[in-house]
């Protein structure tokens, strides 16, 4: 089934119940009238901290992304990992050039449905209910923490992450369920300051970006050709594909570093958080960075610990607002000194 791509419209502005959530994309959607509500009813107004308030990001190769959704876009997760085609890429704005963040990324499911492929109508339909939801895993750029500046300069690339579907990985992959549909979503996050220090319990100390033309079905072979196919085309580590006919070329995994074909990139849009009806049966406390209850507030808690950053969020049916002992596993592969910012342009 085709999703929607998103218009030129300017989109509602709508913070969410963490105060900071930024929607871009599907502009033309709206949730149903029960959604509104409840999410009225889970708004909590915290401020912003102050090197947050100007923050907004724009996505790279946004015209390749929306190819792929307007075709229903698949991500291959395999028990070793594969990184992401296209890479998710994005432009910060309005960052503090001399407050130190960190930049994370998540991923959440989309509603809580299990999904197959049906070849003989080319779409994507309903199989059953979701799979358990495996402990949530962020992965943290190699580069943080890092100034406002150093952020801001270039295009920010995830080249490094990788999507699995092992639930045993011990690797720092993001896990996901085959066959199930996922929003990636990008925070900016505030470092402790001094580090190891707990963040100001009056402001949010992170800020969520998440574009609707990302949103993807995690697969373990592609379903439709037509993915296969464009993957193929605008995938420049893909060369040795290109020459094979359309048949030989279905349900090919392609593997190694990949990187997007150049692109326009986006603008910065107006932000909001307005959801397209398709995705209303998404939890509300799945909109968020952490599976949390409605009435927590939440927070990255940062430390050190040989040289790596730890993140704590709030737990689902705590109320505190302090560490917990449940947390994110944490990527912590790829976090040296000398890791490079930017993929390949």
């Amino acid at each position: 089934m085709a999703n929607p791509i998103s218009s030129a419209a300017e989109v509602e502005s709508r913070n969410d119940n963490n105060n900071n959530n930024h929607h871009h994309g599907d502009n033309n959607q709206h949730i149903s009238d029960d959604g509104a509500s409840s999410i009225k009813e889970l708004n909590i107004k915290r401020p912003l901290h102050p090197a947050l308030v100007g923050a907004d990001a724009a996505l790279e190769a946004k015209s390749l992304w929306e190819e792929f959704h307007q075709l229903g876009t698949e991500m291959i997760v395999t028990k070793a990992g594969r990184r992401m085609f296209p890479t998710f890429q994005c432009r910060l704005f309005g960052l503090d050039p001399n407050t130190e963040y960190l930049m994370v990324m998540d991923f959440v499911p989309c509603d809580d449905k299990r999904y197959r492929y049906a070849f003989h109508s080319s779409a994507w339909v309903v199989a059953g209910r979701a799979d358990p939801v495996s402990p949530p895993r962020i992965h943290v750029h190699p580069d943080s923490p890092a100034s406002g500046a150093h952020w801001m300069k270039q295009p920010i690339s995830f080249d490094k992450l990788k999507l699995t579907n092992n639930q045993l990985d011990d690797n720092g992959h993001i896990i996901l369920n085959s066959m199930h549909r996922y929003q990636p979503r990008c925070h900016v996050v505030v470092a402790p300051s001094p580090p190891g220090s707990a963040p100001d319990p009056h402001t949010e100390n992170f800020k969520t970006f998440f574009f609707a033309e990302t949103r993807f079905t995690a697969v373990t072979a592609y379903q439709n050709h037509r993915i296969t196919q464009l993957k193929i085309a605008s995938n420049p580590f893909a060369k040795g594909f290109r020459d094979c006919e359309s048949d030989e070329c279905e349900g090919v995994a392609i593997a190694g570093v990949q990187n997007p074909a150049k692109r326009p990139s986006a603008g910065t849009g107006s932000t909001g958080s307005v959801l397209p009806s398709s995705y209303n049966t998404v939890p509300a406390t799945m909109q968020i960075p952490s599976i949390s209850a409605p009435q927590e507030h939440h927070q990255f808690y940062g430390a050190t610990t040989a040289g790596h950053w730890t993140h704590y969020p709030s737990h689902h049916g705590q109320s505190s607002t302090h560490i917990n002992s449940i947390h994110y596993p944490v990527h912590t592969q790829h976090s040296h000194s000398t890791a490079s910012l930017y993929g390949s342009r």
